[in-house]
């Protein structure tokens, strides 16, 4: 019995292991003992994989893993497709539609009894082109008309690395205050004096946090909206996904999308979706030639002499990535050969790099301004650790500084907005001490909370100004009731790109169909200032061991493996002595990693978005046809590589066995032999 089990294991392992995991929604879990057991043997053969393979990283530099790359510090943890039972999936969507309220005038788009897209909403005129059957589609106006109705703006985003300034660089007012939203200054000026005058223009976020981190899972959350796995890298798991992506959408606005790095795009696997859509693309990832296009231009570079002399720049060494310095002198330079050589708006990306830990910086040391605390210094933790964060910030503000300046004055019909990737992670915090030691009354930071990694500020939380830099009356319209305000709410990345995806759809008039789980940053200062509701509202962010879930105006954070944090009100900062706190029950945890798994689910099923829903040519008049996304990236080809690693590592293995037996055999025979002789 137990001999015929095992064959019939082994044969099926053979069948299916590197065929794809096919399951329909609501499908039932495996009950029977011998499904259960060839389960368990797949979860064995995977462990052996994982072990093979994460030898392959450190070890080996061949092509076959170039996919791969950015996992090798992660070991590439899963190949198989996950399942959901079909109670768990359909109240994982029911807990996600109920606590996301979608904005007036729109509804979910895929309303069939088990929905395959249930992230994705629309306006209600093109959920009613996919479901003509819903009440209110027989009496809705459709309203298609495009408002051209003033110059559409560039827009540009500087993504800050490592940005969490709280709390020593933040405006003593609004650390102090327990407002929801106030109006002031963001930042101070004796450290981020550009920002901080920047602020000015627009709206300033205080609160705002990652969906993922580090890098490797902020950048990519930011770009596509998928929420990091748990147990492996989107950047590679999702590489042949659709994403409700932003440089695609603004591409495909009639903006002229560039992107410019201080690390090579091979880094963390950004190539697997940089390059997206580009006919350069002759081999891997193959795949990636019939997505929508991302960039038209992609700058990773250091200046040679004569590329220094064109930026006017004067010859430097670098340490390691580019640093800020150079990379916002290539972004005005391209910005404005790109202005100049067409009549598109701009969308573009500038990444910074200095603020990375340990917070050294990347160029030569005679660019910064050293930073040194004079008295009060213990008053704060790890006082070298302060100065050094501290001159590398102000060194960024300054370059960004030179960015804003040259589009104030060259292109101001610019939407400009600046946002870290993700937080410092050992940004200086303060401890057990007040703000201000000369204030009796002010805010003091509660240690044992800020000694908890993954319940302070330091993980997912960074800061973002949003501001208009020109005349048009009509964008001033949008930002003038919030000017000069600091929210102080939970907000995300993902807010941000929903706001940006309103700025170009009011610009032509034309509403697109989204998963991007966000609300606009505008519209939440707006209710906040006019005193009215927020529309109730669930986010998420996590990394391996940390998680943290926001609603409207509630914060929890907790370890990802279990029940292990606290539930704050929301208001920034977090971990101040008096302020009330909860722990996380068991109950949330088990909601939250329910709604957390259904995002994770999806997008390993590749269901969270399809680009086809951005094809408006169905609409109107005629009906349109859910689509049926491609398969979805299972590890196939790793797999395949590794059996043949593992059998060709077999065959050398016993080679090897063979060979120093042999040797040892004949060492001990001379051995022998040599000892006979001496006896006699």
């Amino acid at each position: 019995m137990i001999k015929s089990t095992f064959k019939t294991i082994i044969q099926e392992v053979k069948i299916n292991f590197f065929q794809d995991i096919k399951e329909l929604h609501c499908a039932p879990q495996a009950t029977s003992e011998r499904k259960q057991l060839i389960i368990l043997s797949f979860q064995v053969v995977i462990l052996v994989q994982h072990l093979l393979v994460f030898v392959m990283f450190m070890c080996s530099n061949s092509p076959q893993f170039r996919m791969i790359v950015p996992a090798h510090w992660n070991m590439y943890k899963s190949h198989l497709i996950p399942k959901m039972t079909c109670n768990d999936y359909q109240n994982a969507v029911q807990y996600f539609r109920t606590n996301n309220q979608l904005k007036e005038g729109f509804d979910w788009i895929d309303q069939r009894q088990i929905p395959e897209y249930p992230l994705v909403y629309a306006p209600k005129d093109i959920v009613c082109s996919y479901n003509p059957q819903l009440e209110y589609c027989s009496h809705l106006l459709i309203n298609n008309k495009q408002n051209y109705s003033y110059e559409a703006p560039n827009v540009v985003i500087i993504v800050i690395e490592s940005f969490c300034p709280s709390p020593m660089m933040i405006d003593d007012q609004v650390v102090e205050s327990q407002q929801q939203i106030i109006t002031g200054h963001l930042y101070k000026e004796l450290y981020l004096p550009n920002l901080r005058s920047l602020s000015e223009k627009g709206v300033s976020f205080a609160s705002l946090s990652s969906n993922g981190m580090p890098t490797i899972f902020g950048w990519h959350s930011l770009m596509t909206g998928e929420i990091p796995y748990s147990d492996s890298v989107n950047m590679v798991q999702s590489q042949y996904n659709d994403v409700d992506d932003l440089p695609s959408f603004y591409h495909q606005q009639d903006y002229h999308t560039m992107y410019v790095s201080p690390s090579e795009f091979r880094f963390d696997g950004k190539h697997n979706w940089v390059y997206r859509g580009r006919q350069l693309i002759k081999k891997d990832p193959g795949n990636l030639k019939g997505m929508p296009l991302w960039f038209d231009d992609l700058y990773y570079y250091f200046p040679d002499k004569d590329q220094a002399t064109k930026l006017e720049l004067e010859e430097s060494t670098f340490k390691c990535w580019i640093p800020d310095r150079i990379t916002s002198t290539e972004f005005i330079y391209h910005f404005n050969k790109t202005k100049q050589s067409q009549q598109k708006p701009v969308f573009g990306v500038l990444a910074t790099v200095d603020t990375h830990m340990p917070f050294r910086g990347f160029d030569d040391s005679k660019f910064y301004d050293p930073y040194t605390f004079g008295d009060g210094v213990r008053n704060r933790t790890d006082a070298g650790k302060i100065n050094r964060y501290a001159t590398v910030a102000k060194y960024a503000d300054h370059y960004i500084g030179n960015v804003i300046n040259f589009l104030t004055k060259n292109y101001n019909n610019t939407i400009l907005l600046v946002m870290g990737d993700h937080a410092a992670r050992e940004s200086p915090i303060f401890k057990n001490e007040p703000v201000d030691p000369k204030d009796p009354d002010s805010v003091i930071y509660d240690d044992s909370c800020n000694g908890q990694p993954f319940v302070n500020d330091q993980q997912f939380t960074t800061t973002a100004v949003l501001a208009y830099l020109g005349d048009n009356e009509a964008v001033k319209e949008k930002f003038a009731p919030v000017l000069q305000k600091v929210v102080k709410v939970p907000t995300d990345h993902q807010d941000v790109v929903r706001t940006l995806f309103d700025f170009a759809e009011d610009y032509s008039g034309k509403k697109h169909a989204s998963s991007r789980n966000g609300r606009n940053l505008l519209e939440i200062a707006t209710n906040l200032t006019s005193n009215m509701e927020l529309r109730k509202h669930l986010s998420i962010r996590t990394s391996s061991l940390t998680s943290e879930v926001a609603t409207e105006d509630t914060l929890y954070r907790y370890h990802t493996l279990g029940p292990y944090g606290q539930k704050f009100n929301g208001i920034y900062p977090t971990c101040v002595t008096g302020e009330r706190r909860n722990q996380v029950t068991k109950q949330q945890y088990n909601e939250f990693s329910r709604h957390q798994r259904l995002y994770e689910y999806l997008q390993r099923h590749n269901k969270q978005f399809s680009y086809k829903f951005r094809d408006q040519s169905c609409i109107y008049p005629n009906l349109c046809e859910f689509p049926v996304n491609m398969k979805a990236y299972n590890g196939n080809e790793v797999a395949k590589f590794v059996l043949f690693v593992m059998q060709f590592g077999l065959y050398v293995g016993l080679i090897i066995i063979v060979v120093v037996s042999l040797l040892l055999k004949k060492s001990t025979n001379k051995q022998q032999t040599q000892s006979v002789v001496l006896l006699q």
